[in-house]
């Protein structure tokens, strides 16, 4: 069995692209990488902001998996400077 040495973030909607975040979760299992992915965390007291974003801290890579439907956007003032767009602004501004 491979050793895993590098957390990464799987992100993706949990319903259209479930097959997706299966198949990522796979691939990099087979390569000596540990998945993280939100279905498999534990209840926790913090809002769900600042839980991701310190699940994603901890990860060397973040894998974002696009599609039709998405969730929550956060207001992108309130984000960190390397998470903002490259434009300053939201998507679409």
């Amino acid at each position: 069995m491979a050793q895993h040495t590098s957390k990464v973030f799987i992100s993706a909607t949990s319903d259209d692209l479930r097959s997706v975040r299966q198949t990522a979760r796979d691939a990099l299992l087979n390569m000596g990488c540990l998945p993280v992915v939100q279905q498999h965390f534990t209840p926790d007291y913090r809002n769900v902001s600042d839980m991701l974003r310190e699940k994603i801290a901890d990860c060397a890579a973040l894998n974002q998996i696009a599609g039709i439907r998405f969730g929550a956007e956060p207001d992108p003032e309130s984000l960190p400077a390397p998470f903002l767009y490259p434009d300053g602004g939201g998507s679409g501004s």
